[in-house]
């Protein structure tokens, strides 16, 4: 195991031999928070949380140092490949060490360090701030909710929606709905 990165169609050992210099994940996204000074008061008011209910948070930002097998192609056409395909780009990455989730976001080559051996790349990312379930697992693929993240936000009520137990709430043919959050919405449903 590689711990290499597919970034769109290209696989960063197999297909540009790079290794990473330690294993990669992208940097939890850091909280979105407002907060309300006010005058002649102790402290502020947070309002981080009053319009959704929930956290909400910005995009990821980071970077991954890769080092560049210099034995594979030269330094300089493996400059060049990597930059055509990568640099500005929008595209999801899959961790292959956790492939059921996906990130998406833009790609940009930040530094070239080129040694004897060896050579360094560092990529920086700008990517959403939520892991995306894969819709493919395991060749096929995946039947069910769509899952916007580990941290799912907790499902909300629909008004006058049963369920499947007859009782107003929050599911539909028992799979959780998220309504406010973008996705997925019950088709033909008012939201309240």
């Amino acid at each position: 195991m590689y711990h290499s990165i597919t970034i769109g169609g290209k696989n960063t050992w197999d297909d540009w031999r790079l290794v990473p210099a330690s294993r990669p994940v992208f940097n939890p996204p850091a909280q979105k928070v407002k907060t309300l000074e006010i005058p002649g008061g102790d402290g502020v008011i947070d309002l981080s949380q009053s319009l959704t209910g929930y956290p909400v948070y910005q995009n990821r930002t980071g970077s991954i140092e890769f080092i560049v097998m210099n034995d594979f192609k030269p330094w300089h056409m493996a400059y060049s490949d990597i930059m055509d395909y990568l640099h500005g780009q929008k595209l999801r990455a899959v961790l292959e060490d956790d492939p059921e989730y996906f990130y998406e976001g833009r790609f940009t080559i930040n530094v070239w360090k080129s040694e004897k051996d060896w050579s360094r790349i560092t990529i920086d990312y700008d990517v959403g701030p939520l892991q995306v379930v894969s819709p493919v697992l395991h060749g096929r693929l995946a039947v069910g909710p769509l899952q916007l993240s580990k941290w799912r936000h907790p499902p909300r009520r629909v008004q006058g929606h049963r369920g499947d137990g007859g009782d107003p709430g929050g599911e539909a043919g028992g799979a959780a709905v998220r309504a406010g959050s973008g996705v997925p919405r019950v088709p033909g449903e008012q939201l309240g």
